[in-house]
């Protein structure tokens, strides 16, 4: 069986609110930029309309035409690296109807892209929207405890290198310090404080 190997990484990195998560991404997404690899950051909430795509509909002499509307992941088909910030808004939301697929596309684009379990296909009304992403995954989050059992039996952490971090009294303590410092920093300016 000659396989070929599917070498990305996919995150999942879950740690305090405060704790610089959002920094770590975005010098990442520089890095990415600097080395010319397509990189996104989705913030907060995502519906399946714009990450896998829709339809739009017009009529051209009384007859409907249906155009797709691509998704963000469209962009992704030769690789990238889609990071998801705020993720728990997305765990959350996918109770609700139409995000209901959402974590099984994400699991979808983790699967080893040379199988076609990693091909997503969206059936709506309009047709049918087909995407084999070939990008990374990181998902962005503070620890929701709610959810985790739920995507342990769904495989969702297999698939995924996971990172947990709990920041100690002591890490607090040290960040406050160094905003404070910072904060003090940019408000002097030679010998002249501004208040």
């Amino acid at each position: 069986l000659n396989k070929e190997e599917d070498l990305r990484i996919h995150i999942y990195y879950s740690a305090d609110s405060g704790s610089g998560k959002s920094v770590g991404i975005r010098m990442l997404e520089m890095l990415c930029t600097a080395l010319d690899i397509k990189c996104h950051i989705e913030t907060g909430e995502t519906s399946e309309a714009a990450f896998i795509g829709s339809f739009s509909m017009d009529t051209i002499e009384g007859r409907a035409i249906y155009n797709e509307i691509p998704g963000k992941l469209r962009g992704f088909e030769d690789g990238g690296i889609y990071f998801i910030d705020e993720a728990e808004l997305l765990m959350k939301l996918q109770e609700r109807e139409y995000n209901s697929g959402m974590m099984f596309y994400l699991q979808a684009i983790m699967n080893n892209y040379y199988e076609s379990m990693s091909t997503i296909e969206k059936t709506l009304k309009s047709g049918t929207i087909t995407i084999h992403p070939k990008c990374s995954i990181g998902l962005i989050t503070f620890p929701v405890r709610e959810r985790f059992l739920e995507m342990l039996k769904t495989g969702f952490y297999p698939r995924a290198l996971t990172y947990t971090r709990i920041l100690s009294n002591e890490d607090w303590l040290s960040l406050t310090a160094e905003m404070i410092k910072r904060i003090y920093d940019d408000m002097v300016v030679g010998d002249t404080i501004f208040g």
